[in-house]
């Protein structure tokens, strides 16, 4: 087993007037098996740690918080700048093999610490308080805000993509052949031909109807002459008759 944790030592930096401070601890398992750690501090009514235990898997790193409560922040305000401080205030963090599957190392601590107890490593971390030095910017925040000043940069020197000639297509034109000459006189010269015709019996049938119905009109004209010469006759003779 063997478990990795950075730094040796941590370190808060002013103004010491804050409600409270955050520093980190990164513990790393470098084996192969799983592990448990726990953290312990001489003075725990003036941190806070998150998280205060946890099993780690194989090759698994995690940040644990440390958080200076201000407890201490008159102590520190009153202190003379000039003059070296010696803080008495330390944590002890342990860490032991994890065979057993544990969703809560705080119970669990106490047997499987008794259990492991030959493998138990620990490292004592010291904290500092540095009246003078202003707290460094980290490598990491460094290198997150040159990543953000690429990101910003390039947003700002990208140009907008203008469409070329090649990304404008134009919709080609259906190609539609032209009948020849010969073809549209046949078509034409069809449907005329057609006309005429239909025309032609239109004319020839018109004629014919005509006389039939004048035959019969002058056939009713005679028959009824000839129906009122008879009358007039009979009404002569009927009138000779009764004046004898």
């Amino acid at each position: 087993m063997s478990v990795n944790i950075v730094p040796d030592n941590i370190t808060y930096y002013p103004p010491f007037d804050e409600p409270s401070k955050t520093v980190k601890i990164t513990i790393t398992n470098t084996s192969d098996e799983t592990v448990t750690f726990k953290v312990k501090t001489t003075t725990p009514k003036n941190y806070c740690v998150k998280p205060n235990s946890e099993v780690l898997k194989p090759h698994q790193k995690m940040d644990v918080s440390i958080v200076y409560l201000g407890n201490d922040n008159d102590l520190l305000l009153s202190h003379d700048p000039s003059k070296p401080y010696r803080c008495k205030h330390k944590f002890l963090i342990e860490s032991i093999p994890c065979p057993y599957e544990i969703t809560d190392v705080h119970k669990a601590w106490a047997s499987l610490g008794t259990e492991m107890k030959s493998q138990l490593q620990y490292k004592v971390i010291r904290v500092a308080f540095d009246f003078v030095n202003k707290k460094p910017v980290s490598e990491e925040a460094k290198t997150e805000d040159i990543i953000e000043e690429k990101e910003d940069t390039k947003e700002i020197e990208e140009p907008v993509e203008e469409p070329t000639k090649e990304t404008i297509q134009e919709p080609v034109p259906e190609v539609v052949e032209k009948p020849s000459k010969e073809e549209d006189d046949a078509a034409n010269k069809t449907v005329e031909t057609i006309y005429n015709d239909e025309k032609i019996e239109e004319e020839e049938e018109t004629p014919t109807k005509t006389v039939q119905e004048t035959q019969v009109v002058e056939a009713d004209s005679s028959n009824s002459i000839l129906l009122m010469v008879l009358v007039v006759i009979i009404a002569a003779g009927f009138y000779q008759f009764i004046k004898k």
